[in-house]
C-alpha cells in the first residue's frame, strides 16, 4: 500500500462512488473490508445495478455490508430473492476489525477478525451483477431510490473509517483518488498503516486530524480511581429527593466551551437515572450535556447547538451491578470521548457548531426541571465518588453542604 495513500472518514454527509465497476466474477465473490466504526449502525458498502439517468435501483441485484446494532451484515440480491448472513461478534469502536465475505454458486460465509459464521444457502439465481451498470459506493448512498424498500437500514449513512476494500483480488486503497467524492468525506491521518498490522492493533492508524483525544491518559485514570479511597468527603449517596448544583468555577468559560473533561466513579443498582446536566436554556433545541444510566449501562446525549433531536451515545458495559465503575467523558469541539471501565466510546457531533456554551451551572443527581422531550427525567439513586472536573478534585461534601445535609457513601 502506498504510504501517501489517504483513508476516508465518513461522518454521516458524504460518500464515496465508482461507477462501471467492473470485476470479474462468476461463481465466486470474495469481499474484504478493514474498517472501524464511530456508531452502531450504518450502510458501509453497497454493490448494486444502478440507472445513473434516473437514479434507480434497477434489476434487483445487490451486494451490501451495513452495520446493525454494533453486528455486520452482508445482504444480497442475486436473482434469488435478498438474503442475509450476519456476524455473532460485536464491533469494538475504538479499533480496526477485518471483515470477510465470501460467496461460491449458492453457498456463502462472513468472517469478521477470527470468528467465523455459520454458512447460508441461496436460491438458485443469475449469480451475478450487470458490469455495465454497477456502481460501488462506500459510506452511503445520493438517496433511498436506488435501494430495495424492503430493508430500511440500507439508509442510515456509516460514520467511520474504512482503510481498504478488496473485490475478488483487486485492492482499492487510494480511495480519493479511485472514487467520486460526494458530499463531505474526511481524511485519517495514515503515517501508520494496517496493512501488516495484526488484526485489532489499535495503534495502526491514528486519530483523525481534527481534533485528537491522545492527550487524555484514560488508562491511567483508571487505574488511579480502582484504589479505595478512603477520604468521605470525595464520595456522595444521592437519594433522588434532592438536587445539587455545582459551578464550574475552575474552568474558565472560553475553556469550557471547546473541552469536555469529567471524571468520576460510581456505585448503584438502578437501572436508569440522571447523573449530571447542564445547559444553556430549559430545552433540548439549545446547547445541553446529559450523562445518564439508561438499561444499566452509561450514555450521554448533547447538543452543541445544531442538533434538535436526543441521539444516546451508549456504552455496553453493566454498572448497575451495586460495584464501583470509573466514568470519563472527554470532548474537543464535536469529538466525544465516553470511557467506563476499559470500555471507550467514541463520537463526533453533527458538523456545523464546535461549542458547548451552558449557563456554568451542572447538576448532580438530577434536575427537578428537564426538558419534556429529554428521554431521561429519574433522578439518579446511589453513590458518587472522586468527581473531577477539568482533572481537579472536587470535594462534594463540602461543595453540597450549603444545599442539604449530605452523607458519604462505604467503600
Amino acid at each position: 500500500m502506498n504510504p501517501n495513500h489517504t483513508i476516508p472518514l465518513f461522518v454521516g454527509d458524504g460518500f464515496l462512488m465508482k461507477e462501471n465497476s467492473r470485476v470479474d466474477w462468476a461463481e465466486n465473490l470474495e469481499i474484504e473490508i478493514w474498517l472501524k466504526a464511530i456508531d452502531s449502525k450504518g450502510l458501509v458498502f453497497y454493490w448494486a445495478n444502478f440507472d445513473s439517468i434516473a437514479e434507480q435501483y434497477m434489476i434487483g441485484n445487490f451486494v451490501a455490508l451495513v452495520l446493525i446494532a454494533s453486528k455486520p451484515f452482508f445482504f444480497w440480491n442475486l436473482g434469488s430473492g435478498i438474503v442475509y448472513s450476519k456476524s455473532t461478534s460485536s464491533f469494538l469502536n475504538d479499533r480496526f476489525h477485518l471483515i470477510r465475505f465470501e460467496k461460491h454458486l449458492r453457498s456463502d460465509s462472513l468472517q469478521i477478525s477470527s470468528e467465523q459464521t455459520e454458512a447460508q444457502i441461496s436460491q438458485l439465481g443469475y449469480p451475478r451483477l450487470n458490469e455495465g451498470s454497477a456502481v460501488v459506493f462506500i459510506g452511503g448512498i445520493p438517496n433511498t431510490t436506488i435501494l430495495p424498500s424492503t430493508v430500511a437500514q440500507f439508509a442510515v449513512p456509516f460514520r467511520g473509517a474504512v482503510q481498504r476494500l478488496t473485490i475478488n483480488g483487486h485492492t482499492f486503497s487510494d480511495f480519493f483518488k479511485e472514487f467520486q467524492q460526494i458530499g463531505r468525506v474526511m481524511q485519517y491521518d495514515d503515517s501508520i498503516l494496517c496493512s501488516s498490522a495484526k488484526d485489532g492493533n489499535r495503534s495502526c492508524i491514528s486519530n483523525p486530524n481534527e481534533d485528537s483525544l491522545d492527550k487524555y491518559q484514560i488508562s491511567e485514570y483508571i487505574q488511579k480511581d480502582k484504589e479505595v479511597n478512603e477520604d468521605s468527603n470525595n464520595s456522595i449517596m444521592l437519594d433522588g429527593q434532592d438536587e445539587y448544583a455545582l459551578t464550574k468555577e475552575m474552568v474558565s468559560k472560553k475553556q469550557s466551551k471547546i473541552l469536555t473533561d469529567y471524571q468520576f466513579m460510581l456505585k448503584t443498582n438502578k437501572s436508569e437515572g440522571l447523573i449530571w446536566w447542564e445547559s444553556k436554556r430549559h430545552s433540548i433545541h439549545s446547547d445541553y450535556l446529559a450523562i445518564f444510566l439508561v438499561a444499566g449501562r452509561i450514555a450521554f446525549a448533547t447538543n452543541l447547538g445544531n442538533s434538535p433531536k436526543v441521539k444516546i451515545i451508549e456504552s455496553n458495559t453493566i454498572v448497575n451491578d451495586n460495584r464501583w465503575h470509573s466514568v470519563a467523558l472527554f470532548r474537543k469541539r464535536r469529538k466525544f470521548l465516553l470511557a467506563v471501565d476499559n470500555e471507550k466510546v467514541t463520537y463526533i457531533s453533527p458538523f456545523g457548531a464546535t461549542e458547548l456554551t451552558t449557563n456554568g451551572i451542572i447538576w448532580i443527581g438530577g434536575k427537578r426541571k428537564i426538558p419534556r422531550k429529554f428521554p431521561v427525567k429519574t433522578p439518579y439513586k446511589g453513590c458518587l465518588r472522586n468527581l473531577r472536573i477539568s482533572s481537579q478534585l472536587i470535594n462534594v461534601r463540602r461543595e453540597f453542604s450549603s444545599n442539604q445535609t449530605s452523607r458519604g457513601c462505604e467503600n
